[in-house]
């Protein structure tokens, strides 16, 4: 998948075609993999409410 070009080694075109190909396949995969992750929930914390000795509300 290489050619010569005036003593220097290039990828080809059809190295080219390969190497998109596969990042596209990859980049799919990734895509799909990141899809199964569950998302982040937020769990409620319960805020403890102290009264003080006038019975005001502090928090």
């Amino acid at each position: 998948m290489t050619t010569d070009l005036g003593g220097a080694i290039i990828p080809s075109e059809a190295g080219f075609r390969m190497a998109l190909i596969l990042g596209a396949g990859i980049s799919v995969l990734a895509t799909i993999l990141a899809a199964c992750i569950p998302a982040a929930t937020t769990k409620k914390v319960a805020t403890a409410v102290i009264l003080d000795q006038e019975s005001t509300v502090v928090r």
